[in-house]
Order: structure tokens, then sequence, then C-alpha cells
């Protein structure tokens, strides 16, 4: 609801039912200005609430039609007032709120205030009901809250259904845990960024076939003709399916972080070169003396507060990993300080060399499901140091 975007505060007229010429006068306190109005910013809303959909995660509560969002949200008019009257032209202007409760994981009660529109009586004895148009995109962006701790049904319903997922995450985020304790650094797989391709695929359960093909075959993406799209199916289909599922079972991951120009060639599961992720911070730079360390830095380690961090590759496919699930601590411990300093004088002496093939293998655990934005979500394990030059040196984090 934070996704800020212009629109113009035009006037928009509703017009409806007929009550009669002569000296009739509209009433603010009607139940068909409020009807109106609400249904002015139910529909504002809900048109702007499906255009951003994307934005809200694949979680996000969905809604039939704008009656079934403004019920739901529970969006009402508060505290109507007439701010003026003109008798002679049938006309009155009112102020009033908007109230809404999200139909989310929150208990807040957010209110717009002051809002205006104008009622009249046109000279075919219309009632007319004139209000800015964007009232709708106002609510969902500008009001404040002004009442906690009171949720709706359906915010409980939201609050309850994220406990769940809560405990459930964190069960598996366990097994996951336990996986890793069990599985030795031989385990895990060199990957290239076509296996990141498959591996999101693999878990992507809302992907057509024919859109698995779209991202890994080049020449189905390419071909314009259907009917030779529809001959490619036919045999690319049973093949990708079977690397589906080899790539289902592969949880146990790691790239490279290379300082410049390197030689590296690591088995990847395609066959590709192994993917080197640009991620500053992955080399140590600086001792801490208080924790007798030396920390990296990159971002989703646990004490850089970070919160996470998300790779995209040349085809959209986004990994993420949150410092709070790491168990890696990011930092490479000496025995004593006499070995810190033959560290540190290695660490200064490669920290500029581009051409000694030094790098960092980081090591990674799969979640078995995407994340609710539709990423790869992973957990950090290790990260192995290499230099290769003069005084190689290998060391990985505790």
């Amino acid at each position: 609801m934070n996704n800020k975007v212009i629109l113009p505060s035009v006037l928009f007229l509703i017009t409806t039912l007929l009550v009669g010429c002569g000296d009739k006068q509209p009433d603010c306190g009607s139940s068909s200005f409020s009807k109106l109005v609400l249904d002015l910013v139910g529909g504002n809303a809900f048109s702007y609430y499906k255009s951003h959909s994307d934005d809200y995660g694949i979680d996000a509560i969905k809604f039939s039609d704008k009656d079934d969002y403004i019920q739901r949200n529970h969006i009402e008019l508060r505290n109507i007032r007439e701010s003026s009257s003109n008798e002679k032209n049938q006309q009155k202007t009112c102020n009033f709120d908007i109230s809404i409760q999200p139909a989310g994981p929150i208990t807040n009660r957010l209110e717009l205030k002051n809002q205006t529109a104008v009622v009249s009586i046109d000279n075919e004895g219309k009632e007319v009901i004139s209000a800015a148009s964007n009232l709708g995109y106002s609510i969902l962006n500008d009001a404040e809250s002004v009442e906690r701790g009171h949720p709706s049904k359906e915010q409980q319903e939201a609050l309850d259904t994220l406990k769940k997922k809560e405990a459930e995450q964190q069960k598996k985020t366990q097994q996951l845990k336990n996986e890793v304790l069990m599985t030795p650094a031989e385990g895990y797989h060199f990957i290239s960024e076509k296996d990141l391709t498959w591996l999101f695929i693999s878990r992507a359960k809302n992907l057509t076939q024919k859109e698995m093909l779209n991202l890994t075959n080049a020449q189905y993406y390419n071909e314009q003709d259907d009917f030779k799209k529809r001959d490619i199916e036919k045999t690319a289909i049973p093949a990708m399916m079977e690397k589906v599922e080899q790539y289902k079972n592969i949880k146990f991951i790691k790239f490279i972080t290379a300082q410049g120009q390197t030689e590296i060639s690591q088995a990847t599961i395609s066959g590709d070169p192994v993917l080197d992720m640009f991620l500053p911070g992955s080399f140590p730079e600086k001792y801490d003396f208080d924790k007798n360390v030396f920390p990296l830095t990159f971002a989703g380690c646990p004490q850089q507060n970070s919160g996470g961090y998300t790779y995209t590759s040349r085809q959209n496919i986004s990994i993420n990993w949150d410092a709070e699930t790491s168990l890696s601590s990011c930092m490479l411990k000496p025995k004593d300080e006499g070995e810190a300093r033959s560290w540190n004088e290695i660490f200064q002496q490669e920290k500029d060399e581009m051409r000694h093939n030094n790098y960092v293998v980081h090591y990674f655990a799969l979640n078995d499901e995407l994340d609710s934005s539709g990423r790869l979500q992973a957990m950090l394990v290790r990260s192995e140091v290499n230099y290769n030059g003069a005084h190689p040196l290998k060391l990985t984090t505790e």
C-alpha cells in the first residue's frame, strides 16, 4: 500500500435516484449520499489494488469485485457534517472522514480525514454527487492509523493464517538446518546461471510447461511459427520435465565471488561456467580486535543488519537469503594473534591483485519452495576464502 503514483485530482460526477423537482434539498446525512461516496471510494481503491496486485506478492488477498472490497476492508464514512448550504441552488457541501480496516495481518484502523463532496439537485430533479476521483487511491496511501489492537474478522483471519505459515516455515527451516549439519562440503554442487533457472522452475508451481520452455529452450523462445513451436514441444517437454525432477532434488549449492580476472574451472551441474556473483565484502579487510576475528561484510551476513540480499540473473531469476536464517557467522577466526598477523599480511598483499585467481566460494541450502515474492529462498551455510598468490591460503568461516 506504500507505492506512490500521482493521479490527477479531478472531479467525478455520479448521478442517481430521481428525487423530484421543486424545493427538495439534498442531505449530507442520507443513506444515498453515503452509498454514492462509498461506491466512488471503493471503485477507485479496487481498481488501484487490481492494477498493483503484483506489488502485494503471491499471497495477496483476493477480492471478487468493488462491493466485496468495500465490505471486507470495512470502508465507511464517519463524522459526516454539513459545511455549507445554498438552498437557492439546492446544493450542500459535506465533509467527512473515510475509515478503513485493511483485510490483512494487522490490527489497525485507518482514517483519511476532512474529505469533501458536494451534493446537489439538478434541473431534472436528480441527486448529483461531486467528489475527488482519487479518494480510493488516497485512502490506500495517505490514511493514518487511528486505532489498533481491535482486529476485524478479516484481519484476525489473516493474522491466524500468517501465524500458521510462520510456524510451518520455522519447522521447515529447522529441518533444513538439520540436513545441512549432515551434509559434507562435497555434497554441494557448483551452479551456473543456467542451473539457477532450472532450480527456479523446479520450484515454481504456477509456471506452465510452455513458460518453462521459454526459459530453458532458446530455439523454442526464438521460434515465431506456431506449428514449429508445437513440433518442438513434442520432444522438448518430456526431456525438460525429466530435468525438472532432477533439479527438484538439488538442495545444496555453491557459487563464487571472484576478486578479479580468474581462470577458475569448476564443474557445474549444467556444464556452463560457474556463477560468479558480484558480492562486495566477500573478502576479509579489517581485523576486529574486540572479537579476535576477521569479519566478512557482504550483505546477508548476520552482523551487517542488512536484512538479506537478492541476486537477480539476466533471465530475471532471483535468489534471496536472509541474515536471520544464516548458519554462518561470516567470520574467519585465527587461533591467536600471531596467526592473525600472518593472515593479515596475506590479505593486504592480495587485496589489489586481480590476476591471482583469488575467489570466495559461498555455500547455500535451498528451500523446496519459492518465497512469497517468487524468488528462490536460500540459507547461507558458510564461505570459503581462497588466496592463490605467492602464499596460498584457504580459510572457512565459522
